[in-house]
């Protein structure tokens, strides 16, 4: 296929970008072809550096296995391309000097297991939340490939590739304000996170939830106060990207405050190239809401007088622990209380209860 028939081909491809499932594959091997590459690559990470997506093309199904469970975290070069503005060509034959670059880990047991000599990347996203780039290997050296690439017809392509990025982080951002002006109007706050819990976008009443002393966002990721709480809000958010499967919880967040969360995976409208992040809708019970009263919830439920404490404790935002240490019993048998509360009111999640209780109170 001759040079100006490829070049066709790919910004056809590039046109569709803002297809609800962009043909990646397709926009993948027509780069590749245009760059003269033996493989290319489409990679996004988050602000903290963590794999949100990889898509390849050219490449052998071991080594991508072997960079998307390792190798990506010691890539020193996607790492320092990354830190560069949207529009730039990277080489890695221009950024490192050889001899200092084979004696990197990724270098030596990587590119050369994976026969590549030399790596180019353009990056296509800068923003501090989200990072992309279309990457290039060969395996042997071409010095002059970079500058081919950065002027005449193929600098248009990828000019034309990365302003179709860029349209596609509009729309995405344009559908997350509607969900947001949805959603507040029921007093719910949404956040996009990614696997590890790196905030991506949240919206306004997310910035007012994560204003708070106990659930918050610091350094760019969700935390909380309590080390174990926040353990169980990042495992929470690993296992939704995971699996897929929905996560609800009720975590505490200040004095006689509660944050009521539902994670589920975002949708394609919400992503930009299939990177993997987690939609967070969170509501917020402060004090000044109606408090559980035990004997309403025992009258309403048909449970014991002692199951009616601990479920108003759990609706307040306590822990089974710190039940338990309050009122002078044992946590076993809050938890064993716990259980049974699930059985008779026929939840599977503790989250479930304390919704199920909150519209119980009528």
């Amino acid at each position: 296929m001759s040079d100006q028939a490829l070049l066709r081909r790919a910004i056809e491809a590039a046109h569709h970008l803002e297809d609800p499932a962009p043909p990646w594959t397709d926009i993948l091997t027509a780069a590749r072809d245009v760059v003269g590459a033996d493989s290319g690559s489409l990679l996004i990470f988050d602000g903290s550096g963590a794999l949100l997506h990889l898509s390849q093309v050219g490449v052998d199904a071991d080594g991508e296995r072997d960079y998307r469970e390792h190798f990506h975290t010691l890539d020193r070069f996607a790492h320092d391309a990354m830190r560069q503005p949207a529009g730039q060509w990277m080489d890695t034959s221009r950024m490192y000097a050889l001899a200092q670059f084979r004696n990197t880990e990724y270098y030596a047991d990587f590119m050369v297991k994976y026969r590549m000599a030399q790596v180019q990347a353009y990056i296509l996203a800068d923003a501090p939340t989200l990072r992309a780039a279309i990457s290039f290997q060969r395996g042997t050296v071409d010095m002059g490939a970079s500058d081919r690439l950065e002027r005449g017809p193929a600098a248009a392509f990828f000019h034309t590739l990365r302003d179709g990025i860029a349209r596609r982080q509009h729309a995405v951002y344009s559908h997350l304000a509607n969900l947001e002006e949805a959603f507040s109007s029921f007093d719910e706050a949404i956040c996009l996170v990614g696997p590890t819990g790196a905030v991506m976008r949240v919206s306004p009443l997310a910035r007012e939830i994560f204003a708070g002393p106990m659930f918050a966002e610091r350094h760019g990721t969700i935390w909380h106060a309590d080390p174990r709480m926040r353990a169980m809000l990042l495992q929470s958010v690993a296992m939704t990207c995971q699996t897929g499967v929905r996560q609800s919880m009720t975590i505490p967040a200040g004095t006689g405050v509660t944050v009521t969360i539902d994670m589920v995976v975002a949708g394609p409208s919400l992503r930009v190239a299939g990177e993997r992040c987690v939609l967070m809708r969170m509501q917020r019970r402060g004090s000044e809401d109606k408090q559980p009263d035990p004997d309403h919830l025992a009258a309403v439920f048909r449970i014991t007088p002692a199951e009616a404490r601990v479920l108003a404790a759990l609706v307040a935002g306590q822990t089974a622990a710190a039940y338990a240490a309050s009122a002078g019993v044992s946590v076993n048998t809050v938890r064993k209380q716990i259980a049974m509360l699930m059985t008779k009111m026929q939840c599977n999640r503790q989250s479930e209860l304390v919704r199920k209780a909150i519209l119980g109170q009528g």
